[in-house]
């Protein structure tokens, strides 16, 4: 049997917990002012210091990394603030677009952007360049864009072309009529033949989209000779008159 002499001396062994909380703070700039924050709680080792994790997010900048000393208390945080990325946004020519809720210029990422073609006279609306076919194309930015409609020529665009036909009193009467043809294209005005006129010289005329384009013809009567014989009387004198 042994006998101990003396205080009993006791000595306490502490482990670090592997699963002590820390908190790490994400603030997302929002299109206006401020943030929008997520907490995410996270776990590890009482007293190491270790990078905290950060979130990979489209279209927002990744911070640069942290540390954090992982307190036993876990009352330990880190903040990442991630802003937006900024993307350019043009109009290719603006003659076309009519209205747009953003001049060109650059802005953050997911700004919402409405714009609608112009209404062009000879043309009909196509398509924009993403093969958008409204009118009034909505999107949100993504990634730098320059905006472009389309547009297909119209067959049947107006323009006229001006008859003026003599009279026998040497003036002349107008006929205008009004033919249609592709916007933009060259074509030869028609002519309206007639007996005992003359045909002028065929003209071209390039038809323009607002149907302004004009051809003007004029048509002389043709002339022929009167003669009258012998022992012949006329209530018309010998001599050259026109067509009629």
């Amino acid at each position: 049997r042994k006998t101990v002499e003396g205080p009993l001396t006791l000595t306490t062994i502490y482990t670090a917990r592997t699963d002590t909380p820390y908190k790490v703070i994400h603030k997302f700039a929002k299109l206006t002012s401020g943030y929008d924050e997520e907490v995410v709680t996270e776990y590890g080792t009482t007293g190491e210091t270790v990078p905290a994790p950060r979130k990979e997010r489209t279209g927002f900048i990744t911070p640069a990394a942290q540390t954090v000393l992982i307190k036993a208390d876990g009352t330990s945080s880190v903040t990442y603030t991630y802003e937006r990325e900024e993307y350019a946004f043009s109009i290719t020519d603006r003659t076309y677009v009519d209205s747009t809720s953003t001049v060109d210029g650059t802005y953050p990422y997911g700004t919402s952007i409405t714009v609608t073609a112009a209404t062009r006279a000879g043309y009909t609306f196509s398509e924009w360049e993403d093969g958008t076919t409204t009118v009034s194309r909505v999107f949100t930015l993504t990634v730098n864009t320059s905006v472009a409609p389309s547009y297909s020529l119209n067959t049947d665009t107006p323009y006229t072309v001006n008859h003026f036909k003599q009279q026998l009193d040497g003036t002349y009467s107008t006929v205008d009529v009004t033919e249609t043809g592709t916007t933009d294209t060259t074509v030869t005005a028609p002519l309206r033949s007639q007996t005992g006129y003359v045909d002028p010289t065929t003209e071209q005329v390039t038809i323009f989209g607002d149907g302004s384009a004009e051809v003007t013809y004029t048509y002389n009567r043709e002339t022929y000779t009167f003669a009258i014989g012998d022992h012949v009387t006329s209530t018309l004198a010998p001599g050259t008159y026109m067509y009629g």
